[in-house]
């Protein structure tokens, strides 16, 4: 769940202002426990539209700053790790249908620590977002 402010700098060019809040479920791991990650991302997107703001295909290009938290419960154990202030980077393209609705997709990835008191075990967080974007006041 997320928002974003658009800000028109050409017909073609946009820079917008994102907010997004990733609540990613994890499913249990061999029956033992279960790893639910949470990402809280604020950043901003650099838009190009092939036709117009109002219509038709778009790229995305975006630079963001990230607090990660994996909470790990199961077998009697439960533990979290959270990291914040990590970079992170998307890109991907969507579609706008008319002035108040587009459907898009992103490629996002976030750089976290691997080992330490809140290692995650990993050192990049990567996923795939698909959005239905509403606007509103236009």
């Amino acid at each position: 769940m997320g928002g974003h402010l658009d800000f028109n700098l050409t017909p073609q060019h946009q820079v917008r202002a994102q907010l997004t809040y990733h609540n990613l479920p994890g499913s249990e791991w061999g029956g033992l426990y279960q790893v639910d990650y949470k990402i809280l991302q604020i950043g901003a997107d650099w838009v190009y539209h092939f036709q117009s703001p109002s219509q038709g295909w778009f790229t995305i290009a975006g630079a963001s700053i990230n607090s990660v938290k994996a909470d790990i419960d199961g077998n009697g154990f439960s533990a979290s790790a959270s990291q914040s202030g990590k970079v992170g980077v998307r890109g991907g393209g969507g579609f706008t249908f008319n002035k108040s609705f587009s459907l898009e997709g992103t490629l996002n990835q976030v750089m976290v620590d691997k080992n330490g008191a809140d290692g995650l075990g990993f050192g990049t967080a990567t996923w795939v977002q698909v959005s239905a974007v509403f606007r509103f006041g236009r």
